[in-house]
């Protein structure tokens, strides 16, 4: 059942899902757009001023993904919810507890494997450790906290679910276990139900007013949406807008998310100039551009992402597997 302030909007009329292969290639572009976006805001996540992200880039900003095409702690828990989404098939208790078996096994692996460990959040490490040690979901997470990891890792949800409220729903519970904030669980709404837009075809241009038709519950979440939609509309700076001084720097999850609404409302019809705007800020670049990367990923398909950065990219076969598998089970239900 819908929480208060998350409500099922009476004129939304969702396309429907005809199997196509497009809506698959979209999937998969979902998937792969988001830990593209991921890697690319990776390169300068902790640089915190423009000049120093143009120093160490010739003057010219990020352009490209690294070599070794690796992503972060962002798409390793969205492969989370996204395995959790498909271990549950539609039951929520099912999902939440293998979502929560994920969640420790992610903790684990950034201890156990050097090689893994890409800069976690503490925040999340403390509700996995949490689950690790026993704690119920519903009280093993940071009710202080209201960092983005919720909010990074939920776009697969936009893509499983036709229904707003299941989406809803379970946008919430796998926030609750990090980051049971309620700004925190409203990023996580908005960033899957935003994909769920992207997926069915909805412009850039209208996400926000979609999204505040479903999420009303808080006033500073409502604030900085209308920020960002304002924002693009005046086509401020991207770097100015993505600032302190305005949306903000993309570490909290409502910012965050506000954040990737400015970059695809500047560039609807463009993956590469989407997530390249993302990346190349002074905050959470990495979770932004993530997020920019898996919205316009649904949006625009395997066809609008560059195909050098999809063949770079780490683990590629499993996130187009990923992608196929969510794609099925979507059908299926």
């Amino acid at each position: 059942m819908l929480g208060r302030g998350f409500n099922m909007p009476t004129n939304q009329n969702p396309a429907v899902h005809g199997g196509s292969i497009k809506d698959q290639n979209k999937t998969q572009g979902c998937l792969l757009g988001l830990a593209i976006g991921d890697s690319l805001g990776s390169l300068v996540e902790f640089i915190h001023s423009r000049e120093d992200i143009l120093a160490i880039t010739n003057g010219k900003g990020i352009t490209d993904i690294p070599n070794n095409g690796y992503y972060t702690d962002d798409t390793q828990m969205t492969i989370c919810v996204a395995e959790a989404l498909l271990e549950g098939a539609g039951d929520a208790d099912k999902f939440i507890e293998s979502l929560c078996k994920k969640y420790v096994e992610w903790h684990d692996l950034q201890y156990s494997d050097p090689n893994q460990r890409r800069a976690p959040g503490n925040t999340c490490l403390i509700g996995c450790n949490h689950l690790k040690q026993g704690v119920h979901w519903e009280e093993s997470g940071v009710p202080a906290s209201t960092g983005c990891g919720s909010a990074m890792r939920s776009a697969p949800i936009g893509l499983f679910f036709e229904r707003v409220e299941k989406i809803v729903d379970y946008a919430i519970n796998s926030s609750k276990p990090t980051h049971p904030n309620e700004l925190a669980e409203c990023a996580a709404v908005g960033s899957s139900f935003v994909t769920y837009l992207a997926l069915h075809g909805e412009p850039p241009g209208v996400w926000a007013n979609e999204l505040l038709k479903v999420v009303s519950i808080n006033k500073e979440f409502k604030h900085i949406i209308n920020l960002a939609a304002e924002t693009a509309a005046m086509r401020l700076d991207p770097w100015h807008a993505l600032s302190t001084e305005c949306i903000g720097e993309g570490w909290t999850g409502h910012e965050a998310v506000a954040s990737a609404l400015y970059c695809c409302m500047m560039n609807p019809n463009s993956y590469k100039d989407a997530v390249l705007m993302a990346a190349n800020t002074v905050g959470d670049s990495d979770s932004i551009a993530c997020i920019v990367g898996a919205w316009m990923g649904a949006r625009l398909g395997t066809d609008g992402i560059p195909n050098r950065w999809i063949d770079l990219i780490e683990n590629k076969t499993k996130l187009i597997e990923l992608g196929d598998q969510l794609f099925a089970a979507k059908i299926a239900t």
